[in-house]
C-alpha cells in the first residue's frame, strides 16, 4: 500500500534546513549500519542533539523517519546524477557520466547505498509503493527515451528489446554502486574479475566502468556505425 505522506509531521517540514538535514543524515547513518528494525529512535535523537519527544513532533513513528530519511536521500542523489547529464552528449557519453558520477555520489554517501539494499530486505514490503517506484520509474523512464531516440535516429540496432536493454544497464549500474559499500558485494566483483589484491574496491569500479562502456557500444550500436 502507499504510505500517508502525512506522517511526517508539518513542523518538520518548518525546521531550518541545518536541523533537517543534521536529523536525517543521523538517521540514514543509523538505518544504513542497524536496518530499520534494530535503529533506535532514541540513539537518533540523541546522535542528532535533539530529544526522544522531538523526534515524534516531527514524525508520526520510526517509519515515517525512514521515508523521510529515503526521500532526502533520493533527492540528492538525482540531484548528483541530473548534474551531470547534457543533452549535447551522445547516449554512450551520457550513461558514462551517470555511472562515474554515481560513483562519486556513493563513495561520498555510502549509507544511502545501504538503505538501498536495505529496502530490498524481508519485511520491508511495506514501503515498496511509496519508495521502490519513485526510486525506479524515472530512471526507467529516462533510460528507455534515450535508447528509443537511439534507435529512431538509425544509430541503434532496430531489433534492440528497450525495456530488457534499459533494465540491463540500470542492474549493472545498480551492481557496480553497491559494490562500493557492501562486503557481499566487494567479494561478488572480485570474484568475477579475478581481482585478488584486496584494495580500494573503487579503483576496480572505476575500470571496468570503461569495459562496460565497450560491451554496451557493441550490443547496441548498429554495424554500419
Amino acid at each position: 500500500m502507499d504510505i500517508d505522506s502525512s506522517i511526517i509531521k508539518k513542523a518538520f517540514y518548518n525546521l531550518d534546513d541545518e536541523k533537517k538535514d543534521r536529523i536525517l543524515h543521523t538517521a540514514a547513518h543509523e538505518f544504513a549500519r542497524k536496518g530499520l528494525n534494530k535503529a533506535k529512535i532514541s540513539e537518533i535523537a540523541e546522535k542528532a542533539g535533539i530529544s526522544k519527544g522531538s523526534i515524534y513532533d516531527y514524525f508520526r513513528d520510526k517509519d515515517a523517519l525512514f521515508i523521510a530519511t529515503c526521500e532526502k536521500a533520493l533527492a540528492e542523489s538525482r540531484g548528483a546524477i541530473e548534474s551531470v547529464i547534457s543533452p549535447d552528449k551522445d547516449f554512450f557519453e551520457q550513461i558514462e557520466d551517470i555511472f562515474r558520477r554515481g560513483m562519486v555520489f556513493v563513495h561520498n554517501h555510502p549509507d544511502y547505498a545501504h538503505m538501498y539494499l536495505n529496502l530490498s530486505a524481508c519485511g520491508m514490503e511495506r514501503f515498496a509503493d511509496s519508495l521502490s517506484k519513485k526510486v525506479e520509474k524515472k530512471t526507467s523512464d529516462f533510460l528507455k527515451s534515450l535508447i528509443k531516440k537511439g534507435i529512431e535516429e538509425g544509430h541503434f540496432r532496430p531489433d534492440i528489446d528497450i525495456n530488457t536493454a534499459a533494465f540491463m544497464i540500470n542492474s549493472l549500474y545498480i551492481m557496480f554502486m553497491v559494490a562500493m559499500v557492501s562486503r557481499h558485494y566487494q567479494i561478488r566483483f572480485k570474484e568475477y574479475m579475478n581481482i585478488s589484491r584486496d584494495e580500494e574496491i573503487s579503483w576496480f569500479v572505476e575500470d571496468k566502468i570503461t569495459h562496460f562502456m565497450d560491451l554496451l557500444r557493441f550490443a547496441l550500436k548498429r554495424p554500419d556505425k
